[in-house]
């Protein structure tokens, strides 16, 4: 995996400022996130990480940051993806989710 990253940042697909082993590392820790942390994910976004709805913004979003590594402006987000504030769960007429309090 490493050594794809590193011919990409040889090509010039990367940026040369990246460390390949930590960009590998960095999207290594971001697939098992919602699976390790679902509810940290239910907490930012108010979103189950096992739900459609998260799983298609969250990929979305990290198409988004891929394509920035490269110094590129990335595609736009796919058509019925909310493409919300980060880290805000965006209801179908896109707007924000109101959270309940962890108080409850």
């Amino acid at each position: 995996m490493v050594d794809d990253v590193r011919r990409r940042r040889r090509s010039g697909e990367l940026s040369a400022d990246l460390d390949p082993a930590y960009v590998v590392l960095t999207f290594v820790a971001a697939a098992m996130a919602p699976t390790v942390l679902p509810q940290v994910v239910r907490r930012l976004t108010g979103l189950a990480a096992d739900s459609p709805e998260f799983l298609d913004a969250y990929a979305a979003r990290l198409r988004r940051v891929l394509g920035h590594l490269g110094g590129d402006t990335p595609p736009p987000d796919r058509p019925g993806v909310p493409s919300g504030t980060p880290g805000r769960a965006v209801t179908g007429r896109g707007r924000p989710r109101r959270r309940r309090s962890p108080c409850r």
